[in-house]
């Protein structure tokens, strides 16, 4: 089972882009409410959502700063998830 148990942490086969903006909107504001490596997570498959939408966004230069979005919030999941060195 998941360990979350909220939809707005998932990505349907059905959002349409407009859904996934205002749950990506969501996310950020529980994020920065409650930085957890798992809220992170989700905005980058979120992120990663719309751009996998086909023929959403032709602008090139859209796309290459919505990738490094994408990569931005990997890394925040990443060092969420690291240990501290002590």
């Amino acid at each position: 089972m998941s360990p979350n148990h909220y939809p707005v942490f998932s990505v349907f086969q059905y959002d349409k882009p407009g859904q996934i903006k205002v749950k990506i909107k969501m996310l950020i504001q529980l994020y920065i409410q409650e930085p957890n490596p798992m809220i992170a997570e989700s905005v980058a498959k979120h992120v990663a959502a719309i751009l996998a939408y086909p023929k959403y966004i032709d602008d090139s230069e859209q796309r290459c700063q919505l990738r490094k979005l994408e990569m931005h919030w990997r890394c925040l999941a990443w060092i969420g998830n690291s240990s501290p060195i002590t």
